[in-house]
């Protein structure tokens, strides 16, 4: 049995997220940890990830994925606007 643990960096998390390395150090300065990313690790002055607790969280979100906004302003649905 093999007892390592497979620790995962910034790059590693941004990748497997499809965000940038940028966009989860924000994510982590900003509180979001646990939130937006998975939680992370500290260790020394790094942030670090352990995979299987990569793995567990995103098991967990299942299907609660957030869908982005666009920018600018919301479309208007059918009917919505037209004099009446």
């Amino acid at each position: 049995m093999d007892d390592e643990i497979e620790i995962l960096r910034t790059p590693d998390i941004a990748r497997a997220m499809k965000m940038t390395d940028a966009a989860v150090r924000q994510a982590i300065n900003r509180g979001m940890d646990g939130i937006t990313i998975p939680p992370s690790i500290k260790l020394g002055d790094r942030r670090v990830w352990r995979k299987i607790d990569v793995i567990a969280w995103l098991d967990a979100l299942g299907g609660k994925t957030s869908q982005k906004r666009g920018r600018g302003r919301p479309k208007k649905s059918a009917g919505e606007g037209q004099g009446q």
